[in-house]
């Protein structure tokens, strides 16, 4: 009676070690000797993709990603040699993604001592990867963005030289003259790279992003530009663009599109060359379009396509083509972050994305964006007025040749300036010509006195004198917040005479 009780309870200790295997969250695999496979849990069908009858009676190996063959290696060399093995194990599920699991992995002996098989016990880390990758790429942002900033604000300073001198001595030289012509070209080339500041800013988040109504066709061609020095001759790159119609973005998101597609097509295509063909279009999009798509309603739309001749995907890697980290490039070679990045910025600005591709047949990516106005851009808009006055300005800047052109500018719009390179000198100037000063301006970041302590002084003496802050770069504050510090508005170098004219001319009057 005994030997039965025993057996019995024996019985219900082995049911309910099975039971708890069976509910178990972490992926539990028993193997024989060999390592050919005798069982495994629900938790394995789950994370893995196969069920179990697909993996009973394989070898374990069909599992490994071959991505990390020394923790294989190492694993196989201690469970043999009758050890207890822990660390880290990437293992290739259905769908060919990659799982990271912390493993255990132990010999299984019978009463003799005999080795009967192992046991695997793998918890999955896959997601908590993901957080640690995306935690780490975030400090990595923002330490890009501190040095971004302080990037820009030299740089914008150096730009401001560029266009305020230039500006003044294209408007003391004949339109006729080459050196006329000549300024022109220089000024067209800061524009340029007072935008590529601009992108920097914004992509380490220093700068807000401010949709407005912009024509994608330029932006593709000047992008084009780029990609032709940075892909190799053997990749050739057609351009089909028709549309002239504008979408409400900002350049950058746009930009960021164009090259992230483009980078992708490229690394398809850099073993064996091909072409590169982009088209932009304007389309109809219908409701059995929208049904498809219910993120979008049916309109005009501009319709960007990007298409490569390269090695082409599979159903299975087009279904998470646009997963955050998912890549097929080899290591070192890609965040799998690009394709994220364009889907995001594609449905912020009210648009979808479509992609066809075939293993061997290349990929097309086509984004659709909506249409903002059917009318055309202008391609140049009407000469505005530049206003000027006759108010008596305080400018103060740290750096000398900024307060020289200022002055020079505003001088040349009709007003009284008087320049000052230190805070603490342009407080003193402003104490003994306080009735007298009808506006300041004055720079951010300065030693002794900063721009906003600066503002503040000036409020306790005069709380309604207009205040602008000229900055190299963002200074963090909400307008809001600037409002309170007693700063009316800000304006970001480098600084051109027609938006200076318009900023001091808009402050003066109280608008």
């Amino acid at each position: 009676i005994r030997d039965i009780a025993d057996r019995k309870q024996a019985e219900k200790q082995l049911a309910r070690q099975a039971s708890a295997i069976e509910q178990a969250a972490e992926e539990i695999i028993i193997t024989d000797s060999e390592g050919i496979i005798e069982y495994a849990n629900p938790a394995f069908e789950q994370i893995s993709g196969y069920s179990r009858a697909e993996a009973i009676s394989k070898s374990f190996a069909f599992l490994e990603s071959k991505k990390e063959d020394h923790a294989y290696t190492e694993m196989w060399a201690a469970i043999r040699a009758g050890e207890v093995w822990r660390g880290r194990l990437t293992t290739r599920k259905k769908d060919g993604g990659l799982a990271e699991a912390d493993a255990t992995v132990s010999p299984i002996f019978d009463p003799a001592g005999n080795r009967m098989g192992y046991v695997f016990v793998k918890r999955d880390v896959t997601e908590q990867i993901k957080v640690e990758a995306m935690f780490r790429q975030s400090q990595k942002m923002e330490a890009i963005g501190t040095l971004a900033g302080g990037i820009a604000h030299d740089f914008n300073n150096i730009l401001s030289a560029i266009f305020g001198f230039a500006e003044i001595a294209k408007l003391e030289t004949a339109e006729t003259s080459g050196a006329h012509r000549c300024l022109v070209k220089i000024l067209e080339a800061a524009g340029r790279a007072r935008d590529l500041v601009k992108q920097i800013l914004t992509f380490s988040r220093q700068t807000d992003i401010k949709p407005r109504p912009i024509q994608p066709k330029i932006i593709v061609k000047e992008t084009l530009k780029l990609l032709e020095a940075s892909l190799p001759s053997t990749i050739e790159i057609r351009a089909n663009l028709q549309a002239n119609e504008a979408v409400m973005a900002d350049p950058t998101s746009i930009h960021q599109i164009i090259m992230n597609l483009c980078t992708n097509a490229g690394h398809a295509m850099r073993k064996s060359g091909g072409i590169l063909d982009i088209s932009l279009i304007n389309v109809e999009l219908d409701h059995d379009f929208a049904r498809v798509h219910p993120e979008i309603k049916p309109g005009p739309f501009l319709r960007l396509t990007v298409s490569d001749t390269g090695h082409g995907m599979s159903h299975d890697v087009k279904e998470r083509i646009f997963d955050p980290f998912f890549t097929t490039k080899g290591e070192g070679e890609g965040t799998g972050m690009g394709l994220s990045v364009v889907h995001g910025i594609v449905r912020s600005l009210g648009g979808t994305i479509a992609v066809h591709s075939e293993p061997d047949e290349g990929s097309t990516f086509s984004v659709y964006l909506p249409i903002h106005s059917r009318q055309q851009v202008k391609k140049e808009e009407q000469e505005e007025i530049i206003p000027g006055g006759k108010e008596h300005i305080v400018f103060v800047d740290d750096e000398e040749f900024i307060v020289d052109i200022a002055q020079q500018m505003l001088e040349m719009l009709g007003y009284r300036v008087m320049g000052k390179t230190d805070s603490r000198e342009a407080f003193a100037y402003f104490k003994e010509h306080a009735d007298e000063v009808d506006l300041v301006i004055t720079d951010f970041t300065m030693p002794h006195m900063t721009g906003i302590d600066l503002a503040k002084e000036i409020r306790k003496i005069r709380p309604e004198l207009p205040i602008l802050l000229c900055t190299g770069y963002n200074t963090g504050f909400s307008e809001a917040e600037l409002k309170e510090t007693g700063i009316n508005a800000f304006i970001l170098k480098p600084v051109v005479r027609k938006e200076l004219a318009g900023v001091v001319r808009k402050v003066l009057d109280g608008r």
